[in-house]
C-alpha cells in the first residue's frame, strides 16, 4: 500500500524527535546513526512481511498461516534489535546493556497493549462499538488462553520468590518451554489450516528477495540501534529505563502504528488480529529468546507488565465471546493501564 511508506516516516520522525530532547545535541551523530537505524528497521520490518507472506502463498500454505508468518515477520525488529543488545551485553559483561534487552521486549509489549487500546477507542468513537465476530479469531483463541496461563504464572513465580526474600529470576528452562508452546501452536495451525484460493502478488524468486533484503535491513538498522544504545547509556549518561523506552518504542510503534492507520481504512480484523498477535509473540518468542540465553530479574514493573498483558488479553477475549464486540470503556481501561505502568516504571522496577 502506497500510504504506508510516508506514515511509517512521520511516526519514525516523531520517536526521533523525542530522542532529540532526551539527549544532549552534542551527540548529533549519535542521534543521526540511529534515526538510520530505525528508518532500516522500519522499511525492512515492511520488506520482509511482504516477503515471507508471498513466499508461504507461492509454496501452497492457507491464507491464515501466511498471515501468521508475516506476523512475525512484523515482530522480527523487537526480535532482532534486542538480541543485538543482549549479545554486545554478554561480550562486555555489561549488566545495564542486558537490562535494556530485557526491559525493551517488556516495553515493547506495553507499547502494542496501548495501541491496541488506542484501535479500539478510535474505531468505537466512530462506529458505537467494534464488531469482531469470534470465528475471526477462533485460530488465536487457544493462544490467547495459554498466554494468559503463562504470564500469571511468571507473575505468580515472582511474587512468591519476593515473599521467600529471595531475587526472583526467571529459570532459563522456562524460555525453552515459552518457545516450545509457539511451536506447537504453529505446527497445529499448519495441520490445520490446509489450503485455500489466495494468490501470492509477486513470484517465489522476487517473494525471496524482498524477505531476504527485509532481514538484512532489520540486521543493519539493529546494529546501528545496538551501538547507540551502548553509547546513549555509557557516554550520553541516559538511564536504563530511558533507553528501554526509546528501544522498545521504535521497534514497535512504526510498524504496529499502521495498524490504527489499516483500521480507519477498513483493515479491521486484520489491525487486530496483528496488535494482539504482536503482544504475543513478544511474550512468547522474544522474551522466551531472551530468558534462554540471560537470567531475567522479575523485578516490579516486568510483573505487572506482564498481570495486565494477561488481562488484557482476558478482557478482548470475553469481550468477543460474550457479544462479539469491543466498547469504549473497555479500550479507555487498556490505555489507563498501560499508560499507569509507563509512568509508574521507574518505581516498579525496585
Amino acid at each position: 500500500m502506497a500510504w504506508r511508506g510516508p506514515i511509517g516516516v512521520l511516526i519514525v520522525a516523531f520517536i526521533l524527535a523525542v530522542v532529540f530532547h532526551m539527549v544532549e545535541y552534542r551527540f548529533a551523530f549519535e542521534v543521526a546513526t540511529f534515526s538510520v537505524g530505525v528508518l532500516l528497521v522500519y522499511f525492512g520490518s515492511e520488506f520482509s512481511v511482504v516477503g515471507f507472506k508471498d513466499l508461504s502463498l507461492n509454496i501452497g500454505i492457507s491464507r491464515y498461516f501466511a498471515g501468521l508468518t508475516s506476523s512475525i515477520a512484523s515482530n522480527l525488529p523487537e526480535l532482532v534489535v534486542s538480541i543485538l543488545i543482549l549479545r554486545r551485553a554478554l561480550a562486555f559483561g555489561d549488566s545495564e546493556l542486558a537490562e535494556v534487552a530485557v526491559l525493551s521486549v517488556v516495553t515493547a509489549t506495553g507499547f502494542n497493549s496501548l495501541l491496541l487500546g488506542l484501535l479500539i477507542v478510535m474505531v468505537t468513537m466512530r462506529t458505537g462499538a467494534l464488531k469482531f465476530p469470534y470465528e475471526a479469531m477462533r485460530h488465536e483463541s487457544h493462544l490467547i488462553r495459554l498466554s494468559i496461563v503463562v504470564s500469571m504464572l511468571i507473575f505468580a513465580l515472582g511474587v512468591l520468590e519476593w515473599e521467600a526474600g529471595s531475587e526472583p529470576v526467571l529459570p532459563r528452562p522456562v524460555g525453552v518451554f515459552l518457545l516450545l508452546i509457539y511451536a506447537v501452536y504453529v505446527f497445529f495451525m499448519y495441520l490445520s489450516c490446509g489450503s485455500d484460493e489466495e494468490k501470492p502478488s509477486m513470484s517465489f524468486g522476487r517473494a525471496a528477495i524482498y524477505s531476504a533484503a527485509g532481514v538484512l535491513l532489520i540486521f543493519i538498522g539493529g546494529h546501528l540501534i545496538s551501538g547507540f544504545v551502548e553509547e546513549a547509556i555509557s557516554r550520553m549518561g541516559l538511564s536504563v529505563v530511558s533507553a528501554a523506552l526509546i528501544v522498545g518504542a521504535s521497534g514497535s510503534i512504526p510498524e504496529h502504528a499502521i495498524a490504527l492507520i489499516g483500521a480507519a481504512r477498513g483493515e479491521l480484523e486484520l489491525s487486530l488480529g496483528n496488535l494482539i498477535a504482536g503482544m504475543i509473540q513478544c511474550i512468547l518468542i522474544i522474551f522466551g529468546l531472551i530468558s534462554v540465553f540471560t537470567p531475567i530479574v522479575l523485578d516490579g514493573f516486568i510483573l505487572f507488565q506482564f498481570v495486565a498483558v494477561a488481562g488484557i488479553l482476558w478482557i478482548v477475549k470475553k469481550a468477543i465471546l460474550d457479544d462479539g464486540q469491543l466498547t469504549i470503556d473497555e479500550g479507555l481501561f487498556i490505555i489507563i493501564l498501560q499508560t499507569m505502568l509507563f509512568i509508574l516504571l521507574e518505581e516498579l522496577r525496585v
